[in-house]
């Protein structure tokens, strides 16, 4: 079994497989300073934008690239961040309104747990992606 760990940058998604479970942990004690780095060096990477594959029991996508949930997590705030969360580059205000259903989305998160791209497009900081990770995606999958 192999794992991953996907990291939401100003340009896109990154995947780092992983061979193991440990080898997974430790790296994601580290991927908020992982992140900065490569946010950093961003303009001399050359990475294509890719699907996010593995949550099609929650999501789908649009053929636009803004996800439509199938499963909705109970709080608002959860729900703002699962969809900035599975969507495969930053949204914009009325790409994240509709895939949520939430007038204004911006209400329910943290100014923390964002990351606000220069052109008005959202995406989540790591720790928030952690949160999803750790916490509104096996709520949702419990209920199965």
């Amino acid at each position: 079994m192999s794992f991953q760990a996907r990291i939401k940058t100003n340009f896109g998604d990154l995947t780092i497989l992983f061979d193991n479970e440990n080898d997974l942990k430790d790296a994601l004690e580290n991927a908020s300073k992982l992140a900065e780095i490569i946010n950093e060096k961003a303009a001399s990477l050359g990475i294509l934008p890719e699907t996010i594959t593995g949550f099609e029991d929650i999501s789908s996508i649009g053929s636009n690239g803004v996800p439509r949930l199938q499963k909705h997590p109970k709080k608002k705030s959860d729900t703002a961040k699962l969809v900035l969360f599975l969507a495969s580059k930053p949204l914009d205000m009325n790409q994240w309104k509709e895939a949520t259903g939430i007038s204004n989305p911006l209400a329910y998160v943290n100014k923390g747990d964002l990351i606000k791209n220069p052109d008005g497009r959202y995406s989540l900081e790591a720790s928030a992606r952690m949160y999803v990770i750790e916490k509104v995606i096996p709520s949702l999958r419990k209920h199965d």
